[in-house]
């Protein structure tokens, strides 16, 4: 990872205004600070055993390799600030802390409990599903006249559309569309899970309406980690995430010598890591910097952010030079910016008590198949407000769909 940073994106995900400033003390110092939280994570909370049925344990290893590592990364390359760094560094071992404690006090192993049939929890499961499933079919063919979207990469054009059809819809409507990406990883799950290969197509298809709306590439990469991790769950380990991450690295820095000596015309594969892995990273600087030297946003009860221009397009055009950006933000950005030091302390608090509603609502059920959840979960964890995540990105919905998902044992007639 600190040959892909340092040789081919430093120079494309840190601020316009931040000189890089590489040293050997920094590389070092970002060394031993990883190797401390390794430390601790592997002696205080690592428990391959619960990786099967536990959510918190697949959120963590996921947020080992999509955050703690870039974050590492990108302050050893000279990418991000000191006082960045020593924020998320803290940070990251009090929620460790914290989820630890949670363990030795209240976490015990349910998995060989009688499976209670709740038909009621079935029904319900299936008409979430139907009627959100109806919303995307209706919202297709109504706003966006049945045109499935054919434009390549290039979604830019879908999204300005996008926002000229929600200019025109219900508030309600648009918060079941943010969400229904949620109910399609479940309905998938479940159709794949019973063999229900026909049900899964269809899915699909509207799956594929819903992308053709707004061109999120969330949705549509959704669609590939729902599937992947399926199968890929099956023989779920930590070694095995490991060198399916070590080998994803290598891929792209493969990609990346091709590309750069002129033997391909696109790294595509390299673009895609870096938005999933440095930008958040990048932009978790941005954000600290910047309430390092303004007062608090406290979730928008600061007036001085919610008149004219958004808080994401101030500091968009002032770190990005990009006026109309919007530079979202998520786990350090997020707890500083609303509420500084003390963010620090509270965030932590508040989302392992999320997570320890995720382990109740999937006890006594194979976790493995909502590997793709916990990768969706983990992305909108670090790429926005932890209010956005659980409300308009679904968070809350995951936890819902998640209790009422019948479990393997539970599952006749559906």
């Amino acid at each position: 990872m600190d040959i892909l940073y340092n040789f081919g994106l430093k120079f494309s995900t840190s601020r316009v205004d931040f000189v890089f400033s590489f040293s050997i003390e920094s590389y070092l110092i970002s060394w031993l600070a990883f190797l401390l939280i390794c430390g601790i994570y592997i002696f205080l909370f690592l428990d391959e055993n619960r990786l099967s049925y536990n959510f918190s344990q697949q959120f963590f290893v996921l947020l080992f390799l999509l955050s703690v590592i870039p974050v590492t990364v990108m302050f050893g390359g000279g990418g991000i600030s000191v006082e960045c760094f020593r924020g998320y560094f803290l940070l990251i071992i009090w929620l460790l802390i914290l989820q630890s404690i949670v363990y030795g006090l209240l976490q015990h192993e349910i998995l060989d409990e009688e499976i209670k049939r709740n038909k009621w929890k079935k029904s319900v499961f299936a008409f979430i599903g139907i009627v959100f499933l109806l919303v995307i079919v209706v919202t297709f063919f109504y706003f966006n006249g049945g045109n499935f979207y054919s434009g390549g990469l290039n979604v830019y054009k879908q999204r300005f559309l996008w926002k000229q059809m929600v200019s025109a819809m219900p508030i309600v409507l648009t918060y079941m569309l943010m969400m229904a990406n949620v109910i399609e990883m479940m309905l998938l799950l479940f159709c794949l899970r019973q063999k229900k290969y026909i049900v899964a197509f269809v899915v699909l298809v509207i799956w594929y309406m819903h992308f053709s709306l707004g061109g999120d590439k969330i949705v549509l990469l959704s669609l590939m980690i729902t599937v992947i991790t399926y199968y890929f769950a099956k023989s779920l380990s930590i070694e095995r995430i490991f060198y399916g991450g070590c080998c994803v690295v290598c891929l792209c820095i493969f990609e990346l010598c091709l590309y750069q000596f002129k033997f391909l015309n696109t790294d595509l594969g390299t673009t895609l890591l870096r938005r999933i892995l440095f930008v958040p990273a990048g932009l978790q600087d941005c954000w600290f910097d910047f309430f390092t030297k303004h007062d608090s946003n406290l979730w928008g009860i600061n007036t001085d952010y919610t008149i004219g221009y958004g808080l994401e397009n101030i500091i968009s055009d002032v770190y990005l030079n990009e006026p109309l950006g919007h530079a979202d933000t998520g786990l350090l950005g997020d707890c500083f910016g609303n509420l500084g030091l003390y963010g620090i302390i509270l965030y932590p608090v508040v989302l392992v008590v999320i997570l320890m509603l995720f382990d109740y609502v999937v006890r006594r059920k194979d976790c493995r198949i909502f590997l793709g959840v916990s990768l969706l979960f983990v992305m909108n964890i670090m790429d926005s407000m932890l209010t956005t995540a659980m409300v308009s990105h679904g968070g809350f919905l995951m936890i819902i769909m998640l209790w009422l998902f019948p479990a393997q044992n539970d599952t006749e007639g559906a």
